[in-house]
């Protein structure tokens, strides 16, 4: 962040905060001139520091914003498979309502609470994105999804508007930004 502001020579002080999420949390070698609160806290640790006049004009605020926009990038987590020992064998499959989280058999919405199926599968595929890799293929949609065929698993991983690979035999599929159809809430 320090070497942003210095390209763009804006000078404003930076401070270190650590925010826990759980009260239990203990941080052991904590950084020197760093502050650590709860997240419950930490709209009062800001309002704090809206009491003080404005160290940079709106122009260069805006200056600042708009670079750390261009320079950011969308942050996609490691698969879990990848950092601790798990196997595809003890991972539920089949299709479940992420609302209620009943398993759902051959209908097009949760019998419950009335989720449709393409969110479900939405879910579904993204679930197997942070938990096993970063790829899927037709055979493995077929499997964690439980679907009848091969023909159901392509339809499907077209319709997400993956970023498909390879061709025939070789063909998987990589997640750019799911996207539920209809959807866009997301």
């Amino acid at each position: 962040m320090q070497t942003l502001l210095n390209s763009l020579k804006i000078d404003i002080p930076i401070k270190s905060l650590i925010v826990l999420a759980y009260s239990k949390t203990h941080v052991v070698l904590p950084p020197k001139d760093t502050t650590i609160v709860m997240d419950c806290d930490i709209s009062e640790y800001i309002n704090n520091y809206n009491q003080y006049s404005d160290i940079i004009s709106t122009t260069k605020f805006h200056q600042l914003l708009n670079s750390l926009l261009s320079k950011s990038t969308e942050f996609t987590p490691k698969p879990i498979a990848q950092t601790y020992p798990l196997e595809l064998s003890q991972i539920k499959t089949g299709l479940f309502c992420p609302k209620c989280l009943n398993k759902i058999y051959n209908t097009s919405t949760c019998p419950t609470c009335k989720t449709s199926k393409i969110i479900m599968q939405t879910q579904a595929i993204e679930d197997w994105f942070y938990l096993v890799k970063h790829t899927i293929t037709n055979r493995e949609c077929v499997y964690f999804l439980e679907l009848k065929d091969k023909f159901a698993a392509n339809y499907l991983l077209n319709k997400l508007n993956l970023h498909p690979v390879n061709d025939f035999k070789s063909r998987y599929y990589v997640l750019q930004r799911l996207e539920v159809m209809g959807d866009n809430s997301r």
